[in-house]
């Protein structure tokens, strides 16, 4: 149980991240400094003082924004309410992509954390395929930006070798 000290700390530590995590997304959408108020005051609102919420949310509207006004009042309009909804929102982005689903069930069934280079031969096998001889040349150079834009932020690649 925090103290009202704790809460009013965290509360403060809360407002620090969010507005540089505030001023480093708005500067790289190029977004006014209203929109860049605005969107602050929005993320410390509904942050309950979680700081995973407000990392997620942040990335969410830089990999879902162009730095359109109209698409940034969409993405801001439509933020989820909190955590969990935060969660599953991310989860139901993840399974409408198939390349996304295949990474899933590859690091779910895996006993242990994959290389970059293991994902990579399994994302290249086929039906048919007997062994690593019979892979074409890799498909994908930069296996850890494959892997992380379609899954978004359901998948950490860890000093870009395992996953």
């Amino acid at each position: 149980m925090c103290t009202l000290y704790e809460t009013a700390a965290i509360s403060e530590d809360i407002g620090l991240v969010t507005k540089t995590k505030v001023v480093d997304v708005t500067s790289s959408m190029h977004l006014d400094k209203g929109r860049a108020a605005a969107l602050e005051e929005a993320l410390v609102a509904r942050s309950d003082r979680t700081f995973l919420w407000i990392s997620l949310i942040v990335k969410m509207l830089e990999h879902s924004v162009d730095g359109m006004d109209e698409e940034f009042q969409e993405a801001f309009d439509t933020l989820p309410p909190d955590l969990d909804a935060t969660y599953e929102r991310i989860w139901n982005n993840f399974l409408k992509r198939d390349k996304a689903k295949r990474i899933l069930h590859i690091v779910v069934a895996a006993a242990r954390l994959l290389t970059l280079e293991e994902i990579n031969i399994a994302l290249a096998m086929r039906h048919g395929h007997q062994s690593k001889k019979d892979l074409k040349p890799y498909p994908l150079p930069n296996v850890g930006n494959s892997i992380e834009h379609p899954c978004g932020l359901s998948l950490l690649v860890i000093d870009e070798k395992k996953i």
